[in-house]
């Protein structure tokens, strides 16, 4: 974590701005990865309000402050902070149904749940990705409370259903409307 302090401020002071935006987003990663979800939240926060212009840095931020909310429960800001990375990088749609398939389980729906793991995980098999390390814990956590909620079976017959269904429609299931609103 100091190493990556240290080389935003070099690459700032130096003028390498899309290195630092870079280094500041790799510094929120590793806060996702130690559980410090509040720093995660400040963090990001600060950095998108003061603007930062690189478009996918700006996105995976957005993504990085949805995660820690939705780890401390705020499932509200997590989901404006998720519909601005779907705004700026539609393709990553994955990452939100993760994260909102975790908010499902929680709140007692896993229908809907193993439905968005379910298309989350297919698109990463057809696309050959791989899950960042901060999004491991997170997704191994639903799928436990999957199985253990619904029997191994039945969660893998609705994530194959998922699998199955449009993008569109099973981001619907994470709030239930047009989720670029």
């Amino acid at each position: 974590m100091q190493r990556l302090e240290d080389l935003e401020r070099m690459a700032r002071r130096s003028g390498l701005d899309a290195q630092a935006a870079v280094c500041r987003l790799n510094i929120t990663d590793e806060l996702l990865l130690q559980g410090r979800f509040e720093e995660v939240v400040e963090r990001s926060t600060q950095m998108l309000a003061a603007g930062e212009p690189m478009l996918r840095v700006r996105a995976i931020m957005d993504y990085n402050r949805a995660h820690a909310l939705v780890r401390l429960g705020r499932v509200a800001d997590a989901k404006r902070s998720a519909q601005a990375m779907l705004r700026a990088l539609p393709g990553y749609a994955h990452l939100v149904m993760d994260l909102f398939a975790a908010v499902a389980a929680q709140e007692g729906r896993p229908e809907d749940a193993a439905l968005l793991a379910g298309r989350s995980a297919r698109t990463k098999q057809e696309r050959n990705l791989h899950q960042d390390a901060s999004e491991v814990p997170l997704i191994a956590e639903t799928l436990t409370r999957l199985e253990a909620e619904l029997g191994e079976s039945r969660a893998a017959e609705l994530m194959q259903q998922g699998g199955a269904m449009s993008t569109s429609d099973v981001l619907q299931l994470a709030w239930g409307a047009d989720p670029l609103r």
